[in-house]
């Protein structure tokens, strides 16, 4: 096993279910991810020069190798034609579960 300061989180919102369908095959046929889980259609509020802005997005939720990262940020803005996509990546301390042994 690797060790897991190697490994995160990537969060990817973008407008709609569909584009984060697309997103998590081609990340995955790609093997720029191992793992991919969409929430379809999440509210999402951010404050914004003293407003509130709402809008509806979904979420893709990627666990990867850090250093994929720039490649999968790159990919994406590759395949989406809209404003640059929200995506944040996060390191992982501790995992358990089924990918402790797969990664």
């Amino acid at each position: 096993m690797e060790n897991m300061n190697n490994f995160c989180v990537i969060l990817i919102f973008l407008p709609t279910y569909e584009q984060c369908i697309q997103i998590s095959k081609i990340l995955l046929n790609e093997e720029l991810t191992f793992s991919c889980n969409v929430v379809p259609h999440t509210d999402s509020l951010k404050g914004w020069k003293n407003n509130i802005i709402e809008k509806k997005e979904s979420l893709v939720i990627c666990i990867s190798k850090k250093d994929y990262f720039n490649k999968i940020e790159e990919r994406i803005c590759q395949i989406i034609n809209t404003n640059t996509p929200t995506i944040f990546c996060l390191d992982i301390e501790n995992l358990l579960g089924e990918f402790k042994n797969l990664l």
